[in-house]
C-alpha cells in the first residue's frame, strides 16, 4: 500500500515536471556558475575577456595574437583572484580579532566563511565496495550492541505486554487528523536528501492539497495496524568525511537518511505524546534531553555554577 501511494507521487512528480519542460519556452543557457565571495567585479572583467579570447582561439586556431593575449588574461585573472582571495581571509581574520570574545556567534560564522571559501582538491579516491565492508565490519566488531538492543527490545515488550492497552485516551489514540497532518508537514525543512523512495520534502510540501485525503487515510491504517512500514524502515546510508585522507573509510561517519514520509507521521506521534507528558507531568523538570528550546550544556553550567 504504501509503495503504490510512493509510485503515485514519484509519478506525478515526473509528469509535473515533463510539464512544465514542454510548456516553458528555451531559453539560452547562461554561462553564469557560482562566484565564490570574494570574486570581484575586476575579476568577472577579467573572465569574460578570458572567455571571449578562448572563443577566438578555439575558432582561428592558428592565429598567435589571439593565443598570446588569451594567455596573457588568463595569467591576469589568476593573479587577481589569488590577491581578491588573500585580501578577504585578511580581513575576515581582522573581525575574528575584534569579535572573539565580544560576539561569539559572529565569530563562528566568521569561521564557517573562511573554512568554506576555498575547496579541498584531492586526487584520493576510495571504491564504493569499501564502505560497505567498512560498516559492515563496524557492526561485527561490537556484537555487544546487538546484544544490547536484543536486550532493550526482550524488555520492551514484556512490558507491553503487562500494560494494559487503554484505548480511551484520544489525545494518543484518536484518530489522526488532517490538522496534525498539515502541522507535521509545514515543519518539514527544505533542501533535505530523499530516501530510498525518493520522495523529497518539497514534494510533500507543495502537493498538500491534493495528497491531504490519502495522506490521513493512509497514516490511520498505519496507526491502527501498528506495523511501521517495511520501506519507512530502510535508510539510505551515505559516508559523510570528517577529517584525514579521503583514501580511509574510517575517516568518514555514516549518516543515515530515513524516509521522509516516515518522518511526517513520527512527528504526529512524537506531538501527541510530548502534550500528553507534558499536560500530565509524567516528565521531570529536571530532564531535558530530546525536550524543545533545551540543551544538555544547560545541565553543564548548573553544575559549574552550584558545584
Amino acid at each position: 500500500m504504501v509503495g503504490e501511494f510512493n509510485s503515485i507521487l514519484i509519478e506525478t512528480a515526473n509528469m509535473s515536471t515533463t510539464f512544465i519542460k514542454r510548456g516553458k519556452p528555451k531559453r539560452n543557457k547562461s554561462n553564469k556558475t557560482q562566484k565564490k565571495t570574494w570574486f570581484s567585479e575586476s575579476c568577472e572583467d577579467l573572465r569574460i575577456s578570458v572567455k571571449n579570447y578562448e572563443k577566438l582561439v578555439n575558432k582561428f586556431p592558428f592565429n598567435a595574437e589571439n593565443r598570446k593575449s588569451f594567455y596573457t588574461f588568463r595569467s591576469r585573472l589568476r593573479r587577481r583572484c589569488k590577491y581578491e582571495e588573500k585580501q578577504y581571509k585578511e580581513k575576515i581574520c581582522n573581525e575574528l580579532d575584534n569579535c572573539v570574545e565580544s560576539n561569539p556567534k559572529v565569530f563562528w560564522k566568521l569561521i564557517n566563511k573562511l573554512d568554506h571559501s576555498s575547496t579541498c582538491k584531492t586526487n584520493e579516491s576510495l571504491p564504493y565496495n569499501s564502505f560497505k565492508e567498512h560498516f559492515e565490519k563496524l557492526t561485527l566488531e561490537y556484537p555487544e550492541m546487538n546484544r544490547f538492543q536484543e536486550n532493550v527490545t526482550k524488555i520492551f515488550e514484556s512490558l507491553k505486554a503487562k500494560l494494559p492497552f487503554n484505548n480511551d485516551i484520544n489525545e494518543l489514540n484518536g484518530v489522526i487528523t488532517p490538522s496534525e497532518v498539515v502541522k507535521a508537514i509545514k515543519s518539514l525543512k527544505n533542501g533535505k536528501s530523499p530516501s530510498i523512495d525518493f520522495i523529497s520534502n518539497e514534494m510533500i510540501k507543495n502537493g498538500t492539497n491534493s495528497t491531504m485525503e490519502s495522506l490521513v487515510k493512509l497514516f490511520n491504517i498505519v496507526f491502527n495496524e501498528g506495523i511501521f512500514p517495511k520501506i519507512w524502515n530502510e535508510s539510505l546510508l551515505v559516508p559523510l568525511h570528517k577529517k584525514g585522507s579521503k583514501a580511509d573509510p574510517g575517516n568518514y561517519r555514516g549518516i543515515s537518511i530515513s524516509s521522509n514520509l516516515g518522518k511526517v507521521l513520527n512527528k504526529i506521534t512524537h506531538a501527541r505524546l510530548l502534550k500528553f507528558t507534558q499536560c500530565n507531568n509524567l516528565i521531570s523538570k529536571n530532564q531535558i534531553s530530546f525536550m524543545e528550546h533545551n540543551r544538555t550544556a544547560d545541565h553543564i553550567f548548573f553544575i559549574e555554577i552550584n558545584y
